[in-house]
């Protein structure tokens, strides 16, 4: 059982020996229990800790006793300078804003995480079972050699991406200025994403010896035109502010699922994705139609496509549906059957087809054009409406109907 005396606001006793977890956030610690041999995982948030001796004294360093412990988080504890080689069974760490600490011990042979916020702290090439490595700082510019196991890395506002990662499952860059490519031997690699957050990156092309990348976030990478025809495993595929990419590629036949948004130089959606269940497109003023051939889409979402006109009447799998300032769609093909949640937002659109019979949400934000629900609707459950002003009556068959009041704020 775990005891707490708070005295002062500034005293904080903690009377457990036995506890398996301690989360201490902008506390002053001046007590903490001896025999924490059992501790398995610690956090301490902006705590002003100074020294800690074994019982009853200011904390200037870890406990060199917690054998057990698994995961260390420390943020914002200005006085510890170092971490005990002891932690010999710690699998996770994370430092954030702890400037005195300098180095991580090179007993941590254990580690599997490991989150570093700080600039200066050297990495220790002992840790061989290291599988996730998450970078916050341009000034670490090196990974030993002998850390190879990495799955999954994280750079933000780093310089280099080391080409000996063979094994690396996942990659994210975020805001590397300084980083021009990625490495071709990255061939295991499957997810990447390339976020500029400031529009500073500088990475002109993704290679296409990453045969088996599943899944590719682009975000405000405008130096990059194009998407490598060689990425046929590709399942999942997000491009959003992009402006020099043209098109995507007719090869990605695998790929189920695809957002754009603001892709100005995109034209089309190629007719070859037949695998595609879920598409969404933002604000992509020159796309102007969805291809008839997306018979197993089960999501679409348009939004500010002022060139799209229809709804392909092939789209029979289609379960949800957003229209939203699409102003030339008039209207809703009576061959959706199978859509079950449908929402339009400021649109044209004047009636509801009566085929919709499995519908169960509906959704109309500002349609002053639509004056009536079909009665025919009878699995409809839910009715979110805002500003439909000609909507006057809900047909009294629907019994089991809710009608709510509906956000403009609220996503689809």
């Amino acid at each position: 059982m775990l005891y707490i005396t708070l005295k002062n606001d500034k005293r904080l006793i903690v009377k457990s020996f036995n506890e398996i977890k301690y989360n201490f956030y902008n506390c002053k610690i001046n007590d903490l229990p001896k025999e924490m041999i059992n501790l398995e995982e610690l956090e301490l948030i902006y705590c002003d800790i100074k020294e800690l001796e074994l019982i009853y004294y200011d904390i200037k360093e870890l406990p060199n006793t917690l054998i057990n412990l698994k995961k260390l988080k420390l943020s914002n504890c200005y006085y510890i300078k170092e971490i005990p080689n002891t932690l010999i069974n710690l699998k996770e760490l994370e430092i954030d804003n702890c400037k005195n600490i300098k180095k991580i011990p090179d007993t941590l042979i254990n580690l599997k995480k490991l989150k570093l916020y700080e600039r200066n702290i050297k990495i220790p090439d002992t840790l061989i079972n290291l599988c996730s490595l998450h970078l916050y700082n341009r000034h670490i510019i090196e990974i030993p050699k002998t850390i190879t196991n990495l799955k999954d890395l994280r750079l933000m506002k780093c310089d280099i991406i080391p080409n000996n990662l063979l094994n690396l499952k996942k990659l994210e860059i975020i805001d590397c200025e300084n980083i021009k490519e990625i490495p071709n031997t990255l061939i295991n690699l499957q997810e990447l994403k390339i976020i500029s957050v400031f529009d500073i990156i500088n990475i002109i092309d993704i290679p296409n010896t990453l045969i088996n990348l599943k899944y590719l976030y682009l975000w405000q990478c405008n130096n990059i035109k194009e998407i490598p025809n060689t990425l046929i495993n590709l399942k999942s595929l997000i491009i959003k502010d992009c402006n020099n990419i043209k098109e995507i590629p007719n090869t990605l036949i695998n790929l189920k699922s695809l957002i754009i948004k603001k892709c100005n130089y995109i034209i089309e959606i190629p007719d070859i994705l037949i695998n595609l269940e879920y598409l969404k497109i933002n604000d992509c003023i020159n796309i102007k139609e969805i291809s008839n051939t997306l018979i197993n889409l089960k999501y679409l979402y348009l939004w500010k496509c002022k060139n799209i006109k229809e709804i392909p009447n092939t789209l029979i799998n289609l379960k949800k549906l957003g229209i939203c300032k699409c102003k030339n769609i008039n209207k809703i093909s009576n061959t959706l059957i199978n859509l079950q949640k449908l929402k339009i937002y400021v649109n044209n659109i004047k009636e509801l087809p009566n085929t919709l019979i499995n519908l169960k949400i509906l959704i109309l934000a500002v349609c002053k054009n639509i004056k009536e629900i079909p009665k025919t609707l009878i699995n409809l459950k839910k009715i979110y409406k805002c500003k439909c002003k000609k909507l006057k009556e809900i047909p009294k068959t629907l019994i089991n109907l809710k009608i709510l009041n509906y956000s403009i704020q609220e996503k689809f």
